[in-house]
């Protein structure tokens, strides 16, 4: 045996409440090998040998899965009290946001009690209540989330009966606006939609008078970004069917003035991606060689792609594999398992990366978002099969529509002015899908 790999290495739980670790063995000739599992802190937490986790009282532990050879997998549990205030995670919440270290130390003394201490000596307490904090936000208070607004079959398509019905699919979130393509099912036709978050107005985006934009294929996903005060979307573009491309795998910049748009620059890429978020802006000098850096993905294998400002249109870009995603099981409880679902418009936000995944092969209404910590290490160094693979952190957010109806997470992203999650969907009803906002943030 080389490896145990943990479906996840670290969770936040309630004093009673149980959460289920799950453990996969490389190479695969060793699975079967029997694995010792134990708790360092009975006191805090006890775990059973099928990796199930229960909370005893408020405090850490780390659960460590041992084979016989010796090689081990740890994973770190926070148990907090049930009785935690929600008012203090908020104003915590606030105080990462624009607080004072002092005024963080002083709320954590308060959320997390005497162990706060044994935190701070652990690293830096700002980093460590920031990471302890989210998934406390929604065991506090679960995640209920609410349509804003419905996205509806464009009328030319839904009168015409030799047209398919248009899908939701790529989505992305501004400051003001949060954007939703719809393509229709032969990813030939599309529509953008920008959705005005203040005051709900929902505009369908017309393509400027004179301008075109080519192929966007199934559009699956899009980011925003700011380029000396001019707005663009990039999009991934790419359709194909049964292994035959029917729009090259690129990468396209939209430019955006107002409520119109009109392709720019077409990147064609190496690969084939399902996803794209922003990394932020990459300033090599004062020059044209200034950049935007953008995480791309494909199934769990995730690339950096970096484009330079000035790059012309039709320039091939190279996308670099830097991480994969720990494919162990996402047990969800009641016998759910999340490892075959189907990942979704994926978002990054201040060292943390958002991934939904939707129950595609069951259960049509069922999604979770999970949540990955990536350093500057995960964005810098090439892949290497000997890498660790990325595991999600905290506990998942289960976000479900109604049973016996499809309700499918297309993309995520997170309002920066408020950090609240907004998502859209494809619901495959008459009214198509909508676009949601989460009443915490994550």
């Amino acid at each position: 045996m080389q490896s145990i790999q943990l479906s996840s290495t670290s969770s936040v739980i309630f004093v009673d409440q149980t959460y289920r670790v799950t453990s996969t063995i490389s190479p695969l000739s060793a699975a079967g090998t029997q694995l010792r599992i134990t708790s360092d802190n009975t006191r805090v937490a006890r775990v059973d040998q099928n990796g199930t986790i229960t909370g005893v009282s408020p405090g850490t532990a780390t659960i460590t899965f041992r084979a016989p050879n010796g090689v081990t997998a740890t994973h770190q549990v926070i148990v907090v009290d049930p009785d935690i205030s929600p008012e203090l995670l908020e104003a915590l919440a606030e105080a990462l946001e624009s607080g004072t270290d002092g005024e963080i130390e002083v709320l954590a003394a308060q959320i997390f009690g005497p162990w706060a201490l044994l935190l701070n000596a652990f690293g830096p307490l700002r980093f460590l209540a920031e990471l302890i904090l989210w998934p406390l936000l929604w065991l506090v208070n679960p995640p209920t989330f609410t349509r804003q607004v419905e996205l509806q079959n464009v009328s030319k398509y839904r009168w015409n009966p030799f047209r398919s019905r248009m899908i939701p699919q790529g989505f992305a979130v501004g400051a003001t606006f949060a954007y939703s393509f719809e393509v229709d099912e032969n990813d030939t036709y599309h529509y953008l939609y920008q959705y005005h978050m203040d005051d709900g107005t929902l505009t369908q985006m017309t393509v400027r008078s004179g301008r075109t934009v080519g192929p966007l294929g199934h559009a699956n996903d899009m980011a925003l970004v700011t380029i000396n005060n001019t707005n663009y979307i990039f999009v991934v573009a790419h359709a194909e069917r049964d292994g035959t491309n029917l729009t090259e795998p690129a990468i396209v910049r939209l430019r955006r003035i107002g409520s119109t748009y009109y392709e720019y620059r077409r990147y064609p890429t190496e690969d084939n991606f399902t996803g794209i978020t922003s990394l932020g802006h990459v300033s090599t000098n004062n020059g044209p060689n200034n950049a935007v850096q953008f995480l791309v993905k494909r199934g769990a294998r995730f690339f950096t792609v970096t484009i330079r400002y000035d790059l012309a249109g039709g320039t091939t870009i190279t996308p670099v594999e830097r991480f994969r995603l720990n494919e162990a099981p996402y047990h969800l409880g009641a016998g759910h398992d999340a490892t075959n679902w189907v990942r979704q418009g994926i978002h990054y936000r201040s060292g943390s990366l958002f991934v939904p995944l939707w129950n595609g092969r069951g259960n049509q209404n069922e999604n979770v978002i999970l949540r990955y910590n990536i350093t500057r290490t995960h964005l810098t160094n090439t892949f290497a099969p000997s890498q660790p693979l990325l595991s999600h952190v905290g506990n998942p957010w289960i976000l479900n529509g109604a049973a016996g109806s499809k309700f499918e997470i297309e993309g995520v992203g997170i309002r920066n002015s408020t950090g609240v999650l907004w998502f859209n969907t494809y619901e495959g009803t008459s009214t198509n899908g909508g676009i949601y906002t989460a009443t915490r943030r994550p």
